[in-house]
């Protein structure tokens, strides 16, 4: 696109003309209502200049705008990202490196205040990574792991301890080196010590030892608490 403090000097072609030819943009060689002698968009007419203009003089409205653009045509966003991925693998693969060696210290603090606000759905992502690893069946999502701790009532599936004021660990019941699914239906919330000590017992076993654990859980629970 041309600078914005100068006229653009292409071709004259009008909008019919590049309509038939597949172009995106037309030009007339005639200024806008602001004065712009510049392409026009041959969805809409609209000047380029005064297009690119409109944002920087209209931050908030730009802004709700791309939010209700992204929302509505979310589906279709993602497959043409994901078109344009496929086309151009490696453009996109060496940009993205580029962009992460500039930006690195500033993607690395935003990584980290995602992961603390998004801790159901890392659980999520880090329990399919696994899962697919070990070509286990089924995958769960963040919104699972929260209908799980809801339905718990916020406590932990084995001692009972509030999890609200202590981390959680999303455990497969069986676990999956030993066959277990990862689907929704073989998960269960622990608190991290119950959860560390079951590790990769079977229901089983699990079941002999379950109750001192608990014990010994809420001892720990009810001292950290005081």
């Amino acid at each position: 696109m041309q600078d914005l403090n100068s006229q653009y000097q292409g071709p004259i072609i009008t909008r019919k003309q590049a309509k038939e030819l597949g172009l995106k943009y037309y030009f007339t060689g005639k200024p806008c209502n602001r004065g712009h002698t510049s392409q026009r968009l041959c969805t809409n007419r609209s000047c380029l200049d005064c297009s690119r203009l409109w944002p920087k003089s209209n931050p908030e409205k730009w802004d709700a705008s791309q939010k209700k653009y992204k929302k509505t045509n979310a589906e279709k966003i993602k497959k043409y990202r994901k078109s344009h991925y496929e086309k151009n693998k490696e453009h996109c693969s060496a940009w993205g490196r580029k962009y992460y060696e500039k930006h690195r210290l500033q993607i690395n603090i935003k990584h980290k205040e995602w992961k603390k606000k998004n801790k159901a759905s890392v659980k999520a992502c880090t329990h399919n990574r696994r899962a697919t690893k070990r070509n286990a069946g089924g995958k769960h999502t963040k919104t699972d792991i929260e209908n799980l701790i809801s339905l718990q009532n916020h406590k932990c599936n084995n001692c009972s301890c509030c999890l609200h004021k202590s981390n959680y660990h999303v455990d497969h019941i069986i676990p999956l080196s030993r066959g277990g699914s990862n689907g929704k239906e073989n998960l269960q919330i622990l608190c991290p010590h119950c959860n560390l000590c079951k590790g990769d017992k079977l229901p089983t076993e699990w079941e002999r030892i379950r109750y001192s654990v608990s014990l010994t859980a809420q001892f720990n629970f009810t001292r950290l608490s005081q």
